[in-house]
């Protein structure tokens, strides 16, 4: 998981390399950077969106904390970060690390995407 600026940046510096070469002076596009990134059956390279996969790699943190799925990092993130507060209700603190703060900002999106499943209470 990276800074959002960091994942700006390597997608503008991959852009940088394939329209002016190894010695990324600046030149003239040949094509928009949301092109390259199509997949190939789509007429694109099949580049990959740093930003997106950045946005999935924390999605996949909040439905693996939401889940409580039985990871280390997991699990520390319940005994030290959570504790007795809900995951979905807590306030953002002031004094976390960036990490955590987008893990928490990322939570409303996941939600859009976690379906509940109410059963008979048995865990499969």
């Amino acid at each position: 998981m990276l800074p959002k600026t960091v994942a700006k940046q390597l997608s503008q510096l991959c852009a940088k390399f394939l329209w002016s070469g190894p010695g990324l002076e600046n030149k003239m596009h040949h094509s928009n950077l949301r092109k390259l990134e199509l997949k190939k059956e789509c007429g694109g390279l099949g580049l990959r969106n740093f930003m997106a996969s950045n946005e999935a790699a924390y999605q996949g943190l909040v439905f693996n904390i939401a889940c409580r799925k039985p990871t280390l990092g997991v699990k520390w993130i319940w005994t030290s970060k959570i504790k007795s507060k809900g995951f979905w209700t807590m306030t953002i603190p002031n004094d976390v690390s960036w990490v955590w703060r987008a893990v928490l900002k990322t939570r409303e999106l996941a939600r859009k995407n976690i379906k509940f499943l109410i059963a008979n209470g048995i865990r499969h």
